[in-house]
């Protein structure tokens, strides 16, 4: 954005340098892109600070990190298998709570398909009953 206002007003300059007579319109125009370059320079400064303030405390942060691994390194160290046995461990439960959860579908599943045989084991037997009925009924006729 820097570059393009400062574009502008190199283009505004040169368009005044050749007219003979200067429009207020054109300083105007010539004013309204100068701001546009200060105001582009004002936020490119403060990015700059910004990016410099920000990487000053990355690199403090960088430092103190290292300290702390160079005092710590012993105790990291020896920690270092506890938390990687605590990822595999993890891994190892989240495994095994999906396969917990595969087999209680299974289980809902075969115990619908039990309610079902039994529903038709019962109409089976219903309809054998009332057949026995009828032919019961049909011999002593």
């Amino acid at each position: 954005m820097h570059a393009v206002a400062k574009q502008q007003v190199k283009l505004t300059q040169d368009s005044l340098n050749r007219q003979r007579t200067i429009e207020p319109e054109c300083l105007e125009v010539l004013n309204h892109h100068i701001q546009r370059v200060n105001e582009a320079e004002r936020e490119r400064l403060a990015a700059e600070e910004s990016h410099r303030r920000i990487s000053d405390q990355m690199t403090q942060l960088s430092k103190e990190i290292a300290a702390m691994e160079k005092t710590n390194a012993r105790a990291i160290k020896k920690s270092r298998l506890y938390f990687e046995q605590r990822i595999e461990f993890t891994r190892i439960l989240e495994h095994q709570k999906n396969h917990i959860l595969k087999l209680e579908t299974e289980v809902r599943q075969k115990k619908y398909d039990y309610t079902s045989s039994l529903r038709n084991l019962e109409q089976i037997s219903d309809a054998i009953h009332e057949e026995r009925s009828v032919s019961f009924m049909l011999f002593f006729i």
